[in-house]
């Protein structure tokens, strides 16, 4: 059985005690599942916690597990490694919906923003449609979103435009990647600089700066740095 799959029964379970437990009312034969205070937990082979959800309430319905106000926590070595939160969470066999204000938070200050997500559990990768990105002081926005949760790596896809508004400069790219250590940005990179830009086909932002690689083309402001000198 997958790690998705666990979701109905644990609901159903966490159903009889809330109807055991509260006070009873008449019941039709349609009527679903209902339980409130929701926490549903998968484990790795190994025995490690894998991914912990808690949610307001839940229900299943026709064998679909429906959670509402949800916190997702993704775990690597027992430790969380990235946070999503959303208004609802529908649970699939192999691909889960996060709709609804989805927020994701990782503890290396990665936030995003977006509408709605896909969870596919068995491959490990999260996917979205048009989102917004921080990474590293850029604000990124682009068409499309995927996150491999084993690697870690978040890639947006898709007219990329990426600002910093500290630093005044902006770019524009095919393809965005962020890990715990850079930021990486390819496919027709434009720069835009207070005083001026490159042109290149890769460009690597880090703590230690930017690196261009790949036919790369500078030009500079001259007004601008004369004012600056």
């Amino acid at each position: 059985m997958s790690r998705a799959k666990r979701i109905v029964p644990l609901i159903v379970v966490a159903a009889i005690l809330a109807i055991v437990l509260l006070p009873r009312r008449p019941v039709g034969p349609d009527d679903p599942f209902v339980a409130s205070g929701v926490v549903l937990r998968s484990y790795t082979d190994a025995g490690d916690l894998s991914w912990e959800v808690e949610a307001q309430s839940g229900e299943v319905v026709d064998e679909e597990a429906i959670l509402t106000g949800v916190i997702l926590r993704f775990l690597s070595s027992n430790e969380v490694a990235m946070t999503a939160s959303a208004d609802q969470f529908v649970q699939g066999e192999e691909t889960s919906i996060l709709s609804g204000n989805v927020r994701i938070e990782r503890e290396d200050e990665l936030r995003l923003r977006t509408e709605e997500m896909s969870w596919h559990e068995r491959e490990e990768k999260l996917e979205a449609g048009p989102v917004e990105l921080e990474a590293r002081d850029l604000l990124v926005i682009g068409d499309r979103f995927e996150y491999d949760l084993e690697t870690e790596r978040a890639t947006i896809s898709g007219a990329v435009r990426a600002d910093d508004p500290s630093n005044e400069e902006t770019y524009r790219c095919d393809r965005i990647e962020a890990d715990e250590d850079a930021v990486y940005l390819s496919g027709s990179v434009e720069a835009e600089f207070e005083d001026g830009g490159l042109t290149a086909d890769r460009v690597r932002i880090d703590e230690d700066g930017l690196t261009a690689e790949g036919s790369v083309s500078l030009h500079f402001d001259p007004a601008a740095t004369s004012e600056e000198d």
